[in-house]
């Protein structure tokens, strides 16, 4: 079972403040999201859920059983992107 997997354009405007190193943790993450149960995911709410990229930096996607589809809606640093749910 594969997902399609789409950024939103805040998730590429948040992509611009992380390190090129960090950079390549969240791509490597992006790329494992075509099978989103096979990462540490966390579900926060409803269809949202949460991913964790490397120990500090956490993508906050949407998951849709029906189109299969995951949409990543935030990438930020784990102190800060719950707070902007």
């Amino acid at each position: 079972m594969s997902f399609k997997v789409e950024l939103s354009e805040r998730a590429v405007k948040d992509l611009k403040k992380f390190s090129r190193k960090d950079l390549e943790r969240v791509f490597k993450t992006i790329e494992k999201l075509n099978d989103p149960f096979s990462l540490d995911i966390k579900k926060i709410k409803d269809n949202i859920y949460r991913v964790r990229a490397g120990r500090k930096i956490r993508l906050i996607v949407e998951i849709d059983f029906k189109e299969m589809t995951v949409l990543v809606a935030r990438i930020d640093w784990r102190d800060r992107v719950y707070d902007r749910l």
